[in-house]
């Protein structure tokens, strides 16, 4: 839809922000927010009668990377526009615009990705090799590499983020069923890190979500895994059990309620192919 949205003016009949969630907490005699998640809300002027969509970015990213591609081009925000959605861009809560955690010692854990990771897992891929079909990714513009203009594009735009991955998730539910209950219904669009969310937020409140769209979810279940490439071993796996609800580190309701006495055994199934893991 590149050569529609690149083009064509779209009219919005109203453009706003808001923070919604978050709890006062104290921290050397001060007080701060913890926990607030910024939202942005686009409404075309011709709107469908369907729940809007809330779009949650992935791992050291914001709301951002909904809007534009790093070589210039639309974004899928546009796309739902032109199709009559509502569209609310979040940025997760310790994120971007979304303010930043403090633990009694002062500030909390972050994390950032250094560019030579970002290159080796999301922009020069084929080069690196550190998955079996790594050398199918060809759609990346450029080269995917640092001194290449799009690449710093991209790079610039990724942001630190909290270590702590039950933070993360727990925090932005939470966020995310007060932006859902505020709205009435909505359609969850979740990406990468942030597919968790979609299942903990629906959850919460599975009357008024009306759709879960994961693309590219994280995991695999239950465990992490890191990417060693082509050297002897493609994968190691985490020793600990890091999902332990299957998709998520937070709580998921099941039945029979998963405990620690009754915990989600999970079954590692052999690849049938070299190249699927």
């Amino acid at each position: 839809m590149a050569h529609l949205t690149d083009s064509t003016p779209i009219e919005l009949a109203s453009h706003t922000w808001f923070y919604i969630g978050g709890q006062w907490v104290r921290n050397n005699a001060e007080t701060y927010l913890e926990g607030a998640m910024y939202v942005e809300h686009y409404q075309p002027v011709d709107v469908l009668d369907a729940a809007p969509i809330v779009a949650f970015h992935g791992g050291v990213q914001t709301g951002t990377n909904f809007v534009s591609t790093p070589d210039g081009r639309r974004g899928w925000l546009h796309d739902f526009l032109r199709a009559g959605f509502e569209v609310y861009l979040v940025d997760q809560p310790e994120r971007g615009r979304s303010g930043h955690r403090l633990s009694s010692d002062g500030p909390e854990k972050f994390q950032r990705y250094s560019a030579e990771r970002t290159e080796a897992m999301f922009t020069a891929t084929a080069q690196a090799r550190r998955w079996p079909l790594a050398h199918r990714h060809s759609q990346w513009p450029g080269n995917g590499r640092m001194g290449d203009e799009v690449f710093e594009q991209f790079f610039a735009s990724q942001v630190e983020m909290l270590d702590d991955r039950l933070a993360i998730e727990t925090l932005t539910r939470d966020a995310g069923v007060a932006l859902v209950e505020k709205l009435g219904s909505a359609i969850l669009l979740t990406h990468s890190q942030s597919g968790p969310f979609g299942w903990l937020i629906a959850d919460a409140c599975p009357d008024k979500v009306k759709a879960v769209v994961a693309v590219e979810p994280n995991g695999p279940p239950f465990f992490d895994v890191q990417h060693l490439g082509s050297s002897g071993e493609w994968y190691r796996y985490s020793e600990k059990l890091e999902r332990p609800y299957g998709l998520t580190r937070a709580p998921l309701s099941f039945e029979p309620a998963v405990t620690p006495a009754n915990p989600l055994v999970p079954q590692l199934m052999p690849a049938e192919h070299p190249d699927q893991h």
